[in-house]
């Protein structure tokens, strides 16, 4: 189960990467300034990661307790 949820972890991790990088490359194919949009969504990451920061440790806290079968 713990091999499980970790796989299912990654694999959406992996999706939202691979999507976002395709979504990129599609928007710099169509000739639209990619700076502009990247800018953005480094200050709206700064600005979640601000304000997520207890769901960010709580997230990591439970891959934690998952790696470490502390349930088990």
């Amino acid at each position: 189960q713990r091999a499980e949820a970790i796989g299912s972890v990654l694999r959406s991790c992996a999706s939202i990467v691979v999507l976002a990088i395709a979504v990129v490359l599609v928007l710099g194919e169509l000739g639209i300034n990619l700076a502009p949009i990247l800018a953005s969504a480094g200050v709206v990451g700064v600005a979640l990661g601000f304000g997520a920061q207890n769901l960010v440790k709580d997230f990591i806290a439970g891959i934690g307790i998952i790696l470490e079968d502390q349930y088990g």
